[in-house]
């Protein structure tokens, strides 16, 4: 299937609006230490981590085909899930743990317990010391989501597509319906009993109605897109009450608005621009996942030599897709060839990010 440019386009967007949200904690943090007082509300900001699971839903459903009742097919979909997200994600796990044992201020939150780290590393939902349900790496409760959803799309694939897909459609609403109507017991359940789960539904049903015969002129859908992602940024504290439907609904409503029409838009990853944001849109996962690692040094540095507070936004969006690009290419891309090889027993088509996992 080719390649749809828009959707990768989207999922570099919503990397960056992360990226944003913590870039700007930061920044306002160097300027309060230099008596300076910025407001920045980072809130908004991270409904980029809502943008990519409709985005997931989305691709999940478009790109599965007829792959629907085949034997082994929940097999073959399950091991490209591990082969693309695992490997990353570990990578950086053990590398906040790493830190943590050599400089522990590295870490905002101590790791104090054994199950946490095997929690983190198993995509289990485990709560740390502050009692929030993070793992080693905090990032990762998003993929504690994804890789639920994985499981369940997976084992939805072994039934022929309606019967498949009508018997996820009912799983997710009556796991989100359970955790609305009961006291579901320990940290796992009712972490996945999110209203959450209504935001890879919502991609699904996007996917269904997703037709590439149909198009938008290119200056509606951009109005459209657009609207949509400051329906987005002006969502208030929602994105901070995730476990409340309302405040999903804000969440969910313009962001598959922003799926659909951008997948029925015309190819917007034209000229230097587009292709810049295509190569980010590859390498979002990494991005998503890498750029505190990017950030937190450039902030000490900033620090330390008394830089300009104005370049340290566009100086820590460089620095963080330049890290991402670097380890795209040099870690994520060749680890997914490398392990879809070996767990399928045959060489692994390229990976062009698309159905990344977060």
């Amino acid at each position: 299937m080719a390649r749809l440019a828009n959707i990768q386009i989207l999922r570099a967007c919503a990397a960056l609006m992360v990226l944003v949200s913590h870039l700007g904690t930061e920044f306002a943090d160097i300027a309060a230490r230099r008596g300076l007082d910025v407001s920045f509300n980072p809130t908004p900001w991270t409904s980029g981590v809502d943008l990519f699971f409709v985005v997931s839903g989305f691709i999940m459903v478009v790109t599965a085909g007829s792959s629907f009742g085949t034997p082994g097919a929940t097999g073959r979909f399950l091991a490209r899930r591990v082969a693309r997200v695992v490997p990353l994600y570990w990578l950086l796990t053990t590398a906040v743990l790493a830190g943590g044992v050599l400089v522990p201020s590295l870490l905002n939150v101590p790791v104090v317990d054994a199950w946490h780290i095997v929690g983190s590393y198993l995509f289990w939902p485990v709560a740390r010391a502050t009692g929030e349900i993070r793992p080693v790496l905090a990032l990762g409760w998003t993929l504690n989501f994804e890789m639920l959803f994985y499981l369940l799309f997976g084992l939805a694939l072994a039934l022929p597509r309606r019967w498949g897909l009508s018997a996820l459609a009912a799983g997710l609403l009556g796991l989100v319906a359970l955790g609305q109507m009961t006291q579901l017991p320990g940290v796992a359940l009712p972490f996945w009993a999110s209203p959450v789960l209504l935001e890879f539904l919502a991609g699904m049903v996007v996917g269904l109605l997703y037709r590439p015969a149909l198009r938008l002129g290119a200056w509606p859908a951009l109005l459209i897109i657009g609207a949509g992602l400051v329906a987005l940024l002006s969502s208030g504290s929602a994105a901070d009450h995730r476990d409340q439907i309302p405040a999903i609904l804000t969440l969910l409503v313009p962001a598959a608005l922003v799926v659909a029409c951008a997948a029925a838009a015309p190819d917007m990853a034209r000229g230097l621009a587009g292709r810049a944001m295509m190569a980010v849109g590859d390498a979002s996962y990494s991005l998503y996942l890498v750029h505190p690692f990017a950030i937190r040094p450039l902030h000490a540095a900033w620090n330390a030599a008394d830089l300009p507070l104005w370049l340290f936004p566009p100086a820590a969006i460089a620095l963080s897709i330049g890290v991402a690009l670097a380890l795209f290419h040099a870690f994520e891309r060749p680890s997914n060839s490398w392990l879809s090889a070996r767990m399928s027993g045959a060489p692994a088509a390229r990976p062009t990010g698309l159905q990344s996992a977060a």
